[in-house]
Protein backbone atom coordinates (compact mmCIF):
# COMPACT_ATOMS: atom_id res chain seq x y z
CA UNK A 1 0.00 0.00 0.00
CA UNK A 2 1.36 3.42 -0.97
CA UNK A 3 2.40 5.78 1.56
CA UNK A 4 0.04 8.94 1.82
CA UNK A 5 2.66 12.20 1.46
CA UNK A 6 1.30 15.23 3.75
CA UNK A 7 1.06 18.01 2.37
CA UNK A 8 4.38 20.47 2.72
CA UNK A 9 5.17 24.37 2.17
CA UNK A 10 8.56 25.26 2.21
CA UNK A 11 10.33 28.84 1.88
CA UNK A 12 13.69 28.71 -0.52
CA UNK A 13 15.72 31.67 -0.03
CA UNK A 14 18.67 32.36 -2.29
CA UNK A 15 20.63 35.11 -0.14
CA UNK A 16 23.31 37.37 -1.62
CA UNK A 17 23.72 34.24 -4.40
CA UNK A 18 24.45 31.62 -1.36
CA UNK A 19 21.13 29.28 -0.57
CA UNK A 20 19.85 29.30 2.76
CA UNK A 21 17.12 26.75 2.85
CA UNK A 22 18.51 24.49 5.91
CA UNK A 23 19.11 27.65 7.39
CA UNK A 24 15.81 29.54 6.71
CA UNK A 25 13.75 25.83 7.06
CA UNK A 26 15.51 25.15 10.69
CA UNK A 27 14.60 28.67 11.79
CA UNK A 28 11.71 29.76 10.01
CA UNK A 29 8.38 31.21 12.26
CA UNK A 30 6.79 33.46 9.55
CA UNK A 31 7.01 34.45 6.00
CA UNK A 32 4.56 36.83 4.15
CA UNK A 33 4.91 38.02 0.69
CA UNK A 34 3.07 40.87 -0.80
CA UNK A 35 2.06 40.79 -4.47
CA UNK A 36 1.01 44.32 -6.09
CA UNK A 37 -0.56 44.75 -8.97
CA UNK A 38 0.57 48.49 -9.19
CA UNK A 39 1.63 51.67 -7.36
CA UNK A 40 3.56 50.04 -4.40
CA UNK A 41 6.84 47.78 -4.89
CA UNK A 42 6.53 44.00 -3.84
CA UNK A 43 7.83 42.96 -0.71
CA UNK A 44 8.61 40.03 1.80
CA UNK A 45 8.82 39.67 5.59
CA UNK A 46 10.97 36.66 7.46
CA UNK A 47 10.84 36.24 10.70
CA UNK A 48 13.18 33.48 12.19
CA UNK A 49 13.94 32.01 15.42
CA UNK A 50 17.35 33.78 16.90
CA UNK A 51 17.46 30.95 20.27
CA UNK A 52 21.09 30.54 19.47
CA UNK A 53 22.07 34.59 18.43
CA UNK A 54 23.17 32.96 15.08
CA UNK A 55 21.45 36.00 13.06
CA UNK A 56 23.29 38.09 15.34
CA UNK A 57 26.34 36.96 14.38
CA UNK A 58 27.93 34.88 12.00
CA UNK A 59 24.16 34.74 10.19
CA UNK A 60 23.79 38.67 10.66
CA UNK A 61 22.02 40.12 7.46
CA UNK A 62 22.63 43.34 5.97
CA UNK A 63 20.78 46.29 4.84
CA UNK A 64 21.04 46.04 1.12
CA UNK A 65 21.69 42.85 0.46
CA UNK A 66 19.67 40.90 -2.21
CA UNK A 67 17.39 38.29 -1.76
CA UNK A 68 16.04 35.73 -4.10
CA UNK A 69 12.45 34.35 -3.26
CA UNK A 70 10.28 31.33 -3.72
CA UNK A 71 7.21 29.46 -2.55
CA UNK A 72 7.64 25.57 -2.78
CA UNK A 73 4.20 23.38 -2.49
CA UNK A 74 5.33 19.79 -2.02
CA UNK A 75 2.52 17.04 -2.47
CA UNK A 76 -0.63 19.39 -3.12
CA UNK A 77 -3.13 18.19 -5.16
CA UNK A 78 -3.83 19.63 -8.92
CA UNK A 79 -6.92 19.89 -10.88
CA UNK A 80 -6.58 16.67 -12.62
CA UNK A 81 -5.97 14.99 -8.73
CA UNK A 82 -3.10 14.04 -9.15
CA UNK A 83 -0.18 15.31 -6.70
CA UNK A 84 2.41 17.59 -7.80
CA UNK A 85 4.89 19.85 -6.40
CA UNK A 86 4.43 24.04 -7.62
CA UNK A 87 6.95 26.77 -6.85
CA UNK A 88 5.66 30.81 -6.85
CA UNK A 89 8.35 32.66 -7.95
CA UNK A 90 7.85 35.70 -5.31
CA UNK A 91 11.25 37.35 -7.09
CA UNK A 92 14.04 39.35 -6.38
CA UNK A 93 14.39 41.79 -3.58
CA UNK A 94 16.39 44.23 -1.82
CA UNK A 95 17.01 44.41 1.96
CA UNK A 96 16.07 47.70 3.45
CA UNK A 97 15.11 46.87 7.21
CA UNK A 98 16.29 44.66 9.64
CA UNK A 99 14.39 44.14 13.64
CA UNK A 100 15.62 41.99 16.32
CA UNK A 101 13.38 41.42 19.48
CA UNK A 102 12.90 39.19 22.25
CA UNK A 103 11.87 37.21 24.41
CA UNK A 104 11.32 34.80 22.72
CA UNK A 105 14.55 35.49 20.30
CA UNK A 106 13.74 36.74 16.92
CA UNK A 107 15.01 38.17 13.35
CA UNK A 108 12.88 39.81 11.13
CA UNK A 109 14.15 40.66 7.64
CA UNK A 110 12.06 43.38 4.97
CA UNK A 111 12.83 43.37 1.61
CA UNK A 112 11.49 45.75 -0.95
CA UNK A 113 11.55 44.57 -4.80
CA UNK A 114 13.22 47.49 -6.42
CA UNK A 115 16.83 47.82 -8.35
CA UNK A 116 19.75 47.47 -6.92
CA UNK A 117 20.53 50.69 -8.28
CA UNK A 118 19.82 53.13 -6.01
CA UNK A 119 19.07 55.70 -8.01
CA UNK A 120 16.30 54.60 -9.52
CA UNK A 121 14.41 55.12 -6.09
CA UNK A 122 16.46 57.53 -4.47
CA UNK A 123 18.06 59.88 -6.48
CA UNK A 124 16.33 63.14 -7.87
CA UNK A 125 16.27 64.06 -11.21
CA UNK A 126 15.09 66.96 -13.61
CA UNK A 127 14.73 66.83 -17.35
CA UNK A 128 12.66 68.03 -20.00
CA UNK A 129 11.31 64.70 -22.13
CA UNK A 130 10.10 65.71 -25.63
CA UNK A 131 8.38 64.07 -28.71
CA UNK A 132 8.88 60.76 -27.43
CA UNK A 133 6.47 57.78 -26.36
CA UNK A 134 5.55 56.70 -23.02
CA UNK A 135 7.29 53.47 -23.82
CA UNK A 136 10.54 55.08 -24.90
CA UNK A 137 10.88 56.94 -21.36
CA UNK A 138 10.71 53.98 -19.44
CA UNK A 139 12.79 51.88 -21.60
CA UNK A 140 15.47 54.90 -21.28
CA UNK A 141 14.62 54.81 -17.28
CA UNK A 142 15.10 50.78 -17.44
CA UNK A 143 18.40 50.66 -19.09
CA UNK A 144 19.74 53.46 -16.49
CA UNK A 145 18.82 51.37 -13.20
CA UNK A 146 20.29 47.95 -15.49
CA UNK A 147 16.97 46.13 -15.35
CA UNK A 148 14.51 45.43 -17.96
CA UNK A 149 11.20 46.39 -19.25
CA UNK A 150 7.60 44.67 -19.95
CA UNK A 151 5.13 46.86 -21.31
CA UNK A 152 1.56 45.84 -22.71
CA UNK A 153 0.02 48.57 -23.73
CA UNK A 154 -0.93 50.72 -26.20
CA UNK A 155 1.85 53.21 -27.60
CA UNK A 156 1.57 56.70 -26.30
CA UNK A 157 2.46 59.80 -27.56
CA UNK A 158 4.26 62.79 -24.96
CA UNK A 159 4.73 65.74 -26.79
CA UNK A 160 6.35 66.98 -23.10
CA UNK A 161 6.59 66.41 -19.74
CA UNK A 162 8.93 67.93 -16.92
CA UNK A 163 10.72 65.56 -14.56
CA UNK A 164 10.98 67.86 -11.91
CA UNK A 165 13.27 67.20 -9.22
CA UNK A 166 11.50 63.54 -9.21
CA UNK A 167 13.42 60.10 -8.90
CA UNK A 168 12.91 58.61 -12.34
CA UNK A 169 10.64 55.68 -9.95
CA UNK A 170 8.19 58.05 -8.59
CA UNK A 171 7.85 59.95 -12.05
CA UNK A 172 7.16 56.32 -13.81
CA UNK A 173 4.99 55.48 -11.73
CA UNK A 174 2.90 58.71 -11.60
CA UNK A 175 3.13 59.34 -15.62
CA UNK A 176 1.73 56.03 -16.25
CA UNK A 177 -0.74 56.70 -13.37
CA UNK A 178 -2.42 59.54 -15.51
CA UNK A 179 -2.64 57.47 -18.93
CA UNK A 180 -4.15 54.81 -16.94
CA UNK A 181 -1.79 52.61 -16.73
CA UNK A 182 -0.48 50.05 -14.02
CA UNK A 183 3.46 50.00 -13.04
CA UNK A 184 5.01 48.02 -10.85
CA UNK A 185 8.83 46.70 -10.45
CA UNK A 186 9.25 42.56 -10.12
CA UNK A 187 12.02 40.31 -9.79
CA UNK A 188 14.35 43.79 -11.76
CA UNK A 189 11.78 44.15 -14.06
CA UNK A 190 9.84 47.42 -14.67
CA UNK A 191 6.13 46.10 -15.62
CA UNK A 192 3.76 48.50 -17.28
CA UNK A 193 0.65 47.79 -18.63
CA UNK A 194 -3.24 48.59 -19.18
CA UNK A 195 -5.21 46.99 -16.08
CA UNK A 196 -8.38 47.24 -18.83
CA UNK A 197 -7.49 44.69 -20.64
CA UNK A 198 -6.32 42.62 -18.16
CA UNK A 199 -9.85 43.33 -16.42
CA UNK A 200 -11.25 41.72 -19.58
CA UNK A 201 -9.33 38.52 -19.43
CA UNK A 202 -10.78 34.97 -18.08
CA UNK A 203 -11.04 34.55 -14.64
CA UNK A 204 -8.68 31.94 -13.36
CA UNK A 205 -9.87 30.88 -10.58
CA UNK A 206 -13.97 31.06 -8.78
CA UNK A 207 -14.26 31.60 -5.25
CA UNK A 208 -16.62 29.85 -2.73
CA UNK A 209 -17.87 31.26 0.14
CA UNK A 210 -17.68 28.35 1.76
CA UNK A 211 -14.07 27.74 0.92
CA UNK A 212 -13.94 31.37 2.53
CA UNK A 213 -11.70 31.55 5.88
CA UNK A 214 -12.70 35.17 6.39
CA UNK A 215 -14.26 37.88 4.17
CA UNK A 216 -15.08 41.30 4.10
CA UNK A 217 -17.26 43.84 1.88
CA UNK A 218 -18.15 47.44 1.30
CA UNK A 219 -19.29 49.63 -1.69
CA UNK A 220 -19.51 53.39 -1.76
CA UNK A 221 -20.32 56.39 -3.78
CA UNK A 222 -18.27 58.53 -1.47
CA UNK A 223 -15.48 59.50 -3.65
CA UNK A 224 -16.72 58.08 -6.54
CA UNK A 225 -18.34 59.90 -9.76
CA UNK A 226 -20.62 59.51 -12.91
CA UNK A 227 -18.75 62.12 -14.60
CA UNK A 228 -16.15 64.36 -14.66
CA UNK A 229 -15.76 67.86 -15.77
CA UNK A 230 -12.59 70.55 -16.68
CA UNK A 231 -11.98 72.96 -18.73
CA UNK A 232 -8.86 73.21 -20.80
CA UNK A 233 -6.98 75.65 -23.04
CA UNK A 234 -4.95 74.40 -26.18
CA UNK A 235 -1.57 75.90 -25.92
CA UNK A 236 -0.99 75.47 -29.73
CA UNK A 237 -3.61 78.22 -30.35
CA UNK A 238 -5.45 79.05 -26.89
CA UNK A 239 -8.56 77.86 -28.13
CA UNK A 240 -10.65 77.20 -24.79
CA UNK A 241 -12.50 74.05 -24.17
CA UNK A 242 -15.35 72.31 -21.17
CA UNK A 243 -14.49 68.86 -21.62
CA UNK A 244 -17.43 66.63 -20.27
CA UNK A 245 -16.93 63.00 -19.47
CA UNK A 246 -19.89 60.78 -18.59
CA UNK A 247 -23.24 62.09 -17.30
CA UNK A 248 -25.74 62.10 -14.38
CA UNK A 249 -25.49 63.68 -10.59
CA UNK A 250 -22.14 62.93 -9.29
CA UNK A 251 -19.73 65.09 -11.69
CA UNK A 252 -16.31 65.55 -10.17
CA UNK A 253 -14.70 68.69 -11.27
CA UNK A 254 -10.94 68.47 -11.92
CA UNK A 255 -7.78 70.05 -13.62
CA UNK A 256 -5.81 68.65 -16.43
CA UNK A 257 -2.35 69.66 -18.03
CA UNK A 258 -1.89 68.32 -21.34
CA UNK A 259 0.10 69.45 -25.08
CA UNK A 260 -3.35 69.19 -27.03
CA UNK A 261 -6.58 68.09 -26.57
CA UNK A 262 -6.62 65.13 -27.09
CA UNK A 263 -4.26 64.26 -24.78
CA UNK A 264 -6.19 66.75 -22.32
CA UNK A 265 -8.98 63.70 -22.95
CA UNK A 266 -7.11 60.74 -22.44
CA UNK A 267 -5.89 61.53 -19.01
CA UNK A 268 -9.56 63.04 -18.12
CA UNK A 269 -10.68 59.40 -18.46
CA UNK A 270 -7.67 58.35 -16.51
CA UNK A 271 -8.59 60.52 -13.67
CA UNK A 272 -12.29 59.12 -13.27
CA UNK A 273 -11.60 56.39 -13.39
CA UNK A 274 -9.21 55.58 -10.84
CA UNK A 275 -10.92 57.59 -8.76
CA UNK A 276 -13.94 54.98 -9.14
CA UNK A 277 -11.64 52.05 -8.55
CA UNK A 278 -12.67 52.11 -5.23
CA UNK A 279 -16.67 52.19 -5.34
CA UNK A 280 -16.90 48.11 -4.58
CA UNK A 281 -14.05 46.26 -3.19
CA UNK A 282 -13.46 42.94 -0.88
CA UNK A 283 -10.42 41.33 1.36
CA UNK A 284 -10.57 37.81 1.00
CA UNK A 285 -8.55 35.07 3.17
CA UNK A 286 -8.49 31.50 1.58
CA UNK A 287 -6.57 28.59 1.75
CA UNK A 288 -3.71 29.21 -0.94
CA UNK A 289 -4.10 29.00 -4.75
CA UNK A 290 -1.38 29.25 -6.98
CA UNK A 291 -3.35 30.37 -9.89
CA UNK A 292 -4.34 33.48 -7.98
CA UNK A 293 -1.85 36.73 -8.11
CA UNK A 294 -2.22 40.46 -8.60
CA UNK A 295 -3.56 41.79 -11.80
CA UNK A 296 -5.34 38.62 -12.61
CA UNK A 297 -9.47 38.27 -12.72
CA UNK A 298 -11.20 35.62 -10.38
CA UNK A 299 -15.14 34.61 -10.10
CA UNK A 300 -16.87 34.91 -6.41
CA UNK A 301 -19.93 32.69 -5.81
CA UNK A 302 -22.16 31.96 -3.03
CA UNK A 303 -22.51 35.38 -1.71
CA UNK A 304 -26.41 36.15 -4.07
CA UNK A 305 -26.00 39.61 -5.21
CA UNK A 306 -22.16 40.29 -3.92
CA UNK A 307 -21.28 37.41 -6.80
CA UNK A 308 -19.45 38.58 -9.81
CA UNK A 309 -15.85 39.16 -11.27
CA UNK A 310 -13.55 40.72 -9.30
CA UNK A 311 -9.66 41.68 -9.99
CA UNK A 312 -7.11 41.13 -7.81
CA UNK A 313 -5.41 44.53 -6.62
CA UNK A 314 -3.07 42.48 -4.32
CA UNK A 315 -2.34 39.09 -3.14
CA UNK A 316 -0.39 38.76 0.84
CA UNK A 317 0.61 35.42 1.04
CA UNK A 318 0.81 33.75 4.74
CA UNK A 319 3.09 31.23 5.79
CA UNK A 320 3.48 30.41 9.69
CA UNK A 321 1.55 27.05 10.10
CA UNK A 322 -1.09 26.82 7.31
CA UNK A 323 -0.45 28.54 3.75
CA UNK A 324 -3.34 30.70 3.34
CA UNK A 325 -3.78 34.09 0.87
CA UNK A 326 -5.20 37.20 1.84
CA UNK A 327 -6.74 38.96 -1.34
CA UNK A 328 -7.83 42.73 -1.96
CA UNK A 329 -10.30 42.63 -4.46
CA UNK A 330 -12.38 45.72 -6.65
CA UNK A 331 -15.33 44.82 -8.55
CA UNK A 332 -14.92 44.60 -11.71
CA UNK A 333 -17.60 47.64 -14.00
CA UNK A 334 -17.47 49.40 -16.85
CA UNK A 335 -15.40 52.01 -17.41
CA UNK A 336 -16.38 55.60 -18.09
CA UNK A 337 -15.55 56.61 -21.63
CA UNK A 338 -17.77 59.15 -23.29
CA UNK A 339 -16.73 62.32 -23.91
CA UNK A 340 -18.59 65.91 -25.13
CA UNK A 341 -16.32 68.55 -25.57
CA UNK A 342 -17.94 72.36 -26.10
CA UNK A 343 -15.48 75.69 -27.28
CA UNK A 344 -16.24 78.09 -24.31
CA UNK A 345 -17.16 80.78 -27.19
CA UNK A 346 -20.00 78.46 -27.75
CA UNK A 347 -20.74 77.51 -24.24
CA UNK A 348 -20.84 81.33 -23.73
CA UNK A 349 -23.12 82.32 -26.16
CA UNK A 350 -25.68 79.40 -25.23
CA UNK A 351 -25.50 80.42 -21.55
CA UNK A 352 -25.85 84.16 -22.36
CA UNK A 353 -28.99 83.32 -24.41
CA UNK A 354 -30.89 80.38 -23.15
CA UNK A 355 -29.33 80.39 -18.79
CA UNK A 356 -27.36 77.14 -17.53
CA UNK A 357 -25.98 75.51 -14.85
CA UNK A 358 -22.48 76.23 -13.46
CA UNK A 359 -20.45 74.45 -11.41
CA UNK A 360 -17.94 76.59 -9.40
CA UNK A 361 -14.04 75.21 -9.57
CA UNK A 362 -10.99 76.04 -7.79
CA UNK A 363 -9.96 79.04 -9.01
CA UNK A 364 -13.39 81.11 -10.02
CA UNK A 365 -14.20 84.35 -9.13
CA UNK A 366 -17.70 86.09 -9.52
CA UNK A 367 -15.71 88.61 -11.44
CA UNK A 368 -13.78 86.22 -13.78
CA UNK A 369 -16.98 84.36 -14.81
CA UNK A 370 -18.92 87.69 -15.59
CA UNK A 371 -16.53 89.03 -17.98
CA UNK A 372 -16.48 84.62 -19.31
CA UNK A 373 -20.25 85.07 -20.05
CA UNK A 374 -21.12 88.70 -20.12
CA UNK A 375 -17.82 90.51 -21.58
CA UNK A 376 -17.88 92.76 -18.51
CA UNK A 377 -16.80 91.94 -14.99
CA UNK A 378 -18.60 94.87 -13.50
CA UNK A 379 -21.88 92.12 -14.21
CA UNK A 380 -20.91 90.10 -11.47
CA UNK A 381 -23.52 91.74 -9.46
CA UNK A 382 -26.20 89.70 -12.18
CA UNK A 383 -24.34 86.71 -10.83
CA UNK A 384 -24.69 87.59 -6.77
CA UNK A 385 -28.12 88.29 -7.15
CA UNK A 386 -29.54 85.27 -9.63
CA UNK A 387 -27.17 83.24 -6.59
CA UNK A 388 -27.40 84.77 -3.20
CA UNK A 389 -29.09 82.21 -0.76
CA UNK A 390 -26.84 79.54 -2.43
CA UNK A 391 -23.68 81.91 -2.00
CA UNK A 392 -23.89 82.35 1.34
CA UNK A 393 -25.25 79.40 2.76
CA UNK A 394 -22.11 77.67 1.16
CA UNK A 395 -20.04 81.24 2.99
CA UNK A 396 -21.82 80.14 6.58
CA UNK A 397 -20.48 76.31 5.53
CA UNK A 398 -17.14 77.01 5.46
CA UNK A 399 -17.25 79.33 8.70
CA UNK A 400 -17.40 82.59 7.03
CA UNK A 401 -20.56 84.82 8.52
CA UNK A 402 -21.31 85.88 4.80
CA UNK A 403 -19.60 85.73 1.77
CA UNK A 404 -18.72 89.68 1.47
CA UNK A 405 -21.12 89.96 -1.89
CA UNK A 406 -19.84 86.85 -3.44
CA UNK A 407 -16.11 87.45 -2.75
CA UNK A 408 -16.33 83.93 -0.67
CA UNK A 409 -17.55 81.33 -3.29
CA UNK A 410 -16.41 77.27 -3.09
CA UNK A 411 -15.60 74.47 -5.59
CA UNK A 412 -18.30 72.78 -5.73
CA UNK A 413 -21.58 75.35 -5.36
CA UNK A 414 -23.30 75.01 -8.58
CA UNK A 415 -25.00 77.98 -9.67
CA UNK A 416 -27.41 79.88 -12.46
CA UNK A 417 -26.33 81.87 -15.26
CA UNK A 418 -28.82 83.88 -16.11
CA UNK A 419 -29.57 84.70 -19.74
Amino acid sequence: MATIKPRQTNVIVNYDGKNLDHKISAYLEKYDFTDVASGESDNINITVSNRNKKWLSAWKPSKGDTLKAKIQQKYWQNFAGKKKSITTNCGCFVLDDLSYSGRPLTCTMSAVSIPTDDAFNSDEVTRTWENVTLKEIARTIAEDAGIRLFYDAEEISVEGIEQNNQTNCKFLYSLSSEYGLAMKVYSNKICIFDEETYENKGCVATIYEKDMINWSYNTTIAGTYSGAKFSFTDPTDNSEYIVNIGEGNRIKNINVTASNLGEAEAKGIAILNNENKKATTMSVTIPANPNIYSSTVIKVKGLSNLNGRYYVDKVKHNIGGAYTMTLTLRFIQKRIKTVSIEAVSTATQNAASEGTQYTIVSGDTLWALAIRFYGSGVLYTKLYNANTDIIESKAKERGKSNSDNGHWIFPGTVITIPA
